[in-house]
């Protein structure tokens, strides 16, 4: 004992002495040898840095699964950060790139149209379509079924303990499924079969490794904290699995602090594409080179359709070429041609012809045309045109077999009685054409002859059909009333035809005044025509209130005549029947 304190000495322990010693030595936490090792610290590790991470990635790859993401992030808040540097820094390499880009899409898209087409209009496309109508999927996943061994069209990573969805990579996004509701739904099975099932060792939960169905398998590779799934088409190779699992285990060793603290918040794993996306696997199947079969069954109907439609084309050019050549001929004397359009598959032409003139369908064919393809619609008139006189004359003469006619001094030479000559000089004078009757008979020898009865009627009766055939009635544009003027002209036309009536009734023959009413071009053909008929109807009321027989007047309307006169009016035409004629019909 202390003899001073009245205390006991204690001596300190040797563990308490080494304590002391390690604080004199090392200082108070050890903080002389951190001082020294973090002041030589960066050399060391700048020495060692390169061939440590050398050495790292030669391993496992992890290096650049760690930097891949953290690089990318740092090049993406640069960019932000820094639009406008990286603008011009990238400005001169824009223009070539976007033009290889350009070009190599449109070169793919040419490729993939082609492949489409090809084999679309094939049998084996159309029985693909069939084929994956029944199975109710969609044209474009049963071709990936027939034309790939396998394809991972989609990997999951989940977490095992809380089933969420920490990340999920697609090969096709418009395939794309939902996520969670996938995860949700696997781990709900994944649980019922640990729970449902009874444990193979002590400690040991059995758990679903793969699920197949008709369209695809489920491949599910377990880890500690998370499991990975892949949704594959067609038939996987086994070395699939290994793949599967040693990404699950990269995931594992880089993430794994981030498993141990998962709350729920999947931001972290986003990541985790460089390791998920090396599980997107796919393995086309080797095409057999053979020789492509032509497709008859698309080639076929469209040559079909393509000789109809020729055809067709043919048809309606043809018709068309011979409407312009038929509208393009040259004017024929005693033809108007009224209208040309193709009906049906005929050409319907309409035309007002002269019976002197010639004959139309001559006219038509005789110019470049077709009669099979020519359909003629004629009407009747006469037509002034002066070419047509040397048919009129000499069908006339055919009548007079004592005359000749020199058509080079345009005279009638012969000798005739004066009954004979009366006939003739009026019928030359009832032609409509512009002559002179009196040079026409100049050269015609007169027999003397009593002058009987009958030659006076005839002469008389001759006379009065030459006056009412000079005779027309005009009318106001678009009208079809009678003027004053024109009422007295239908007077004096009433009594010339009274008169001609009863001379031919002495001589037992019978007469028709035909009205023809006309019209000018301004109208449709159909108004034109209609117009005309009106103006005929006119004259005939107004020729019967002034005494005229209704049964010797016919009427017909014309419609617009192609010639000089473009006025409206009505004219007269006489037919007559022969006593030798009205005999035989009363036999």
């Amino acid at each position: 004992m202390n003899s001073n304190t009245g205390k006991k000495d204690v001596k300190p322990s040797d563990g308490e002495q080494m304590q002391e010693l390690r604080k004199l030595v090392l200082g108070e936490n050890n903080q002389v040898i951190r001082d020294v090792v973090e002041e030589e610290a960066r050399k060391s590790v700048a020495s060692v840095l390169t061939e440590a991470l050398h050495d790292r990635q030669k391993s496992d790859g992890s290096v650049s699964a760690v930097l891949t993401p953290l690089v990318e992030k740092s090049v993406e808040a640069s960019v932000v950060a820094r639009k406008e540097q990286f603008v011009s820094y990238l400005y001169p390499l824009v223009g070539s790139l976007v033009r290889k880009s350009v070009s190599s899409f449109l070169a793919e898209l040419i490729e993939q149209t082609n492949e489409m087409l090809e084999s679309s209009l094939t049998y084996k496309g159309l029985r693909w379509r069939f084929e994956a109508r029944k199975a109710g999927i969609s044209y474009s996943q049963y071709v990936v079924q027939q034309t790939f061994v396998f394809r991972v069209e989609q990997v999951l990573l989940i977490h095992r303990e809380t089933g969420l969805l920490l990340r999920t990579i697609v090969l096709d996004k418009t395939q794309a499924t939902d996520g969670d509701m996938f995860s949700a739904m696997l781990t709900a099975i994944n649980d019922f079969v640990a729970d449902s099932f009874s444990k193979q060792h002590e400690g040991s939960e059995q758990s679903l490794d793969e699920i197949k169905t008709d369209d695809f398998t489920l491949l599910i590779k377990q880890g500690p904290k998370a499991f990975l799934v892949a949704a594959i088409t067609g038939n996987p190779p086994a070395n699939i699995a290994d793949k599967l699992q040693q990404a699950l285990e990269n995931i594992h060793q880089i993430y794994n602090d981030e498993l141990n603290s998962f709350d729920g918040d999947a931001v972290v794993f986003e990541n985790t594409d460089q390791q998920l996306n090396g599980c997107l696997l796919t393995q086309q199947k080797e095409v057999e080179v053979t020789k492509k079969k032509i497709p008859w069954l698309t080639i076929i109907p469209l040559l079909i359709s393509i000789v109809v439609l020729g055809y067709f084309i043919t048809k309606h050019w043809q018709l068309n070429n011979v409407v312009e050549n038929i509208q393009a001929l040259p004017d024929e004397p005693g033809i108007v041609l009224l209208n040309v359009a193709s009906c049906e598959d005929k050409i319907c032409v309409d035309v007002l012809r002269d019976p002197f003139a010639e004959d139309t369908m001559s006219w038509i064919v005789g110019e470049g045309g077709s009669e099979d393809l020519i359909q003629i619609n004629e009407r009747a008139y006469r037509s002034l045109d002066p070419k047509l006189l040397t048919k009129r004359i000499f069908n006339l003469q055919k009548d007079f077999p004592e005359l000749s006619y020199n058509v080079t001094e345009s005279k009638f030479y012969g000798v005739v009685n004066v009954e004979q000559f009366t006939i003739l000089k009026a019928r030359l004078t009832s032609m409509p054409d512009t002559i002179s009757v009196q040079d026409l008979l100049s050269g015609i020898t007169i027999s003397p002859q009593e002058v009987s009865s009958d030659l006076l009627n005839r002469f008389m009766l001759e006379k009065e059909l030459t006056a009412i055939t000079s005779t027309t009635l005009d009318f106001n544009i678009n009208g079809n009333e009678l003027s004053e003027s024109a009422l007295s002209v239908v007077k004096r036309l009433s009594e010339k035809t009274i008169k001609a009536a009863n001379f031919a009734k002495n001589l037992n023959e019978k007469f028709s005044l035909v009205i023809m009413g006309t019209s000018t071009k301004g109208g449709s053909e159909s108004y034109n025509q209609q117009l005309s008929l009106e103006r005929a109807e006119t004259v005939y009321w107004a020729l019967i209130n002034n005494g005229v027989m209704p049964e010797i007047l016919k009427i017909t309307g014309l419609g617009a005549l192609d010639s000089n006169d473009a006025e409206p009016r009505a004219i007269f035409h006489v037919i007559r029947l022969q006593s030798e004629k009205i005999k035989k019909v009363q036999n």
